[in-house]
């Protein structure tokens, strides 16, 4: 995504008259699977690119999911005190 992006890389665009992830409206106009789940879900990046809306490069998942495959890259880093 090349177009506007939010304070954490992530791409927006208006859809339906609102702003939207990009991201999270490719997953449901693509209909990956699980995609009817998406309003009590993430949609995880596989690419670990938060630009990316290649729906080959996206998956529904919970955010417990979402936590476990970011400290299993090790790109978790909490704050130090």
């Amino acid at each position: 995504w090349t177009r506007a992006c939010n304070g954490q890389g992530y791409g927006v665009c208006r859809h339906r008259g609102r702003s939207q992830m990009v991201h999270r409206v490719s997953a449901v106009l693509h209909r990956i699977p699980n995609y009817q789940h998406i309003e009590s879900n993430v949609v995880l990046h596989l690419c670990d690119n938060p630009s990316c809306f290649n729906p080959k490069h996206l998956t529904i998942g919970t955010q417990a999911e979402n936590m476990a495959d970011m400290k299993g890259k090790a790109r978790w880093h909490p704050l130090k005190r």
